[in-house]
């Protein structure tokens, strides 16, 4: 199995047992006062922000092309608890969730201020998700919400389908590119493939061992999903496999933090993802070849 960098003109080979862990490319150490709970790319993937459990966001300018910052760092500090989640929107207001008031809060990244939040969960959103005009979070309470953002109202509620309501918190949410297809991880490591056109469960995959599986997102590539866990390792999941046979494992551990992963995102050009840990570290990976096959 060959990976390869950002670089045309490097390339690593790693074990196919995925042992050795890929190689880094750019690395934060003491990014925040606290441990860093989410990463995200913004649309273009010029910007990177990440959330803590000191109750802020951090927005750094990045240049992919050569792995490093090419701005002063923006710092937002409207949340009043443990940033959760952070999802950039198509048009590059940002979403954000976190401990303390249940609220889903979208904000101009630019100006640095609040447009609306959105109340409704009766426990801690741990994330959030859009696709056009549609927002959806994931919360503790164990159900789904689906808001219009045109309204700013809730269109529906998802939770006895999931079989979560009130039993297993909602822990991360992606939607493939078509905005059809939403992956789910639960607090028990459990991930569901909903169609939410049909509004029905598909299948249900643990890529993990089982405790919380922190993050999943799909690759624009939709066949793939890249997950992170609490058992602190980084996972690719053949969605397509998952969905013809739940049963096979289909999963291959690409690396690990030190600590708990939690948050997991792919860069929206290149064949890399960045992910963040309780280890207080923000490392950027190289996806294996054949992604994008």
């Amino acid at each position: 199995m060959f990976l390869h960098m950002l670089s045309d003109s490097v390339q690593t080979l790693v074990r196919e047992d995925g042992c050795q862990d890929l190689p880094v490319l750019f690395k934060r150490n003491r990014h925040h006062r606290g441990s860093v709970y989410t990463v995200a790319w913004n649309p273009t993937g010029n910007v990177l922000a990440t959330g803590s459990n000191d109750k802020s966001v951090i927005v750094v300018g990045f240049d992919a092309d050569n792995c490093i910052s090419n701005s002063t760092d923006r710092e937002f500090s409207f949340h009043k608890g443990t940033v959760r989640d952070i999802h950039f929107h198509d048009d590059n207001t940002m979403l954000s969730v976190g401990g303390g008031d249940n609220l889903l809060h979208l904000s101009d990244v630019e100006k640095g201020v609040e447009l609306f939040a959105y109340s409704g969960h009766t426990a801690t959103i741990h994330t959030v998700t859009s696709h056009r005009d549609t927002l959806i979070s994931g919360s503790e309470d164990g159900t789904i919400r689906l808001w219009d953002r045109r309204s700013n109202t809730c269109t529906r509620v998802i939770g006895a389908a999931l079989g979560t309501q009130g039993k297993s918190g909602i822990s991360s949410l992606s939607l493939n590119n078509f905005g059809n297809l939403l992956c789910g991880s639960r607090d028990d490591g459990l991930c569901m493939l909903y169609d939410i056109e049909m509004g029905k469960l598909l299948a249900a995959f643990s890529p993990h061992t089982p405790v919380t599986c922190k993050s999943v997102q799909f690759y624009r590539n939709p066949r793939y999903i890249l997950s992170g866990s609490y058992d602190g390792t980084i996972a690719l999941t053949c969605a397509e496999q998952v969905l013809l046979n739940p049963e096979v494992n289909c999963t291959e551990i690409l690396g690990t933090h030190r600590d708990k992963v939690t948050d997991v995102t792919w860069h929206p050009t290149k064949q890399a993802f960045a992910t963040c840990s309780a280890d207080r570290t923000v490392c950027l990976w190289t996806a294996k070849d054949g992604v994008d096959d």
